[in-house]
């Protein structure tokens, strides 16, 4: 829930060094200095580790999306039902 509660709380309209960082952070925490020396296996479970962050993301939003729909479809069904003022 954290997680998702700062997905939600960022923009990639606010930050367009944020790729770039995280790179240098990735590279910092492997211990390299140099990104070329990055062997293939790193990258591999790097997408594998970033495909699975997308999915729970994408889960996470399409679960929003579904809700608010609800909420919104109940709001207009409320609305429709209610007598009208004459």
């Amino acid at each position: 829930a954290k997680r998702h509660l700062l997905i939600e709380n960022s923009s990639p309209l606010k930050d367009f060094d944020k790729p770039q960082r995280a790179f240098g952070k990735g590279l910092e925490d492997a211990g390299i200095s140099d990104p070329h020396a990055l062997d293939k296996n790193y990258w591999i479970q790097r997408v594998g580790e970033l495909s699975i962050q997308l999915q729970q993301s994408s889960e996470y939003w399409a679960d929003k999306v579904r809700e608010l729909s609800g909420q919104l479809g109940k709001a207009r069904s409320t609305i429709s039902q209610s007598p009208k003022p004459r």
